[in-house]
């Protein structure tokens, strides 16, 4: 999940954040949903983290 949340950080990604968290939410519920949605955004803030 968290290298799927950095792949959504790169320019040519085909798809978005935004896209993937709705995903994440129609696949996941309950404490599934919020463990796949830490490690997804520890993955988007990981990309961004280096590129400051």
């Amino acid at each position: 999940m968290a290298l799927l949340g950095a792949f959504t950080q790169l320019p040519d990604s085909p798809l978005s954040q935004e896209d993937l968290e709705k995903i994440l939410t129609q696949r996941f519920k309950g404490a599934v949903l919020e463990l796949n949605q830490k490690a997804f955004a520890k993955g988007c803030a990981a990309v961004n983290k280096k590129e400051a």
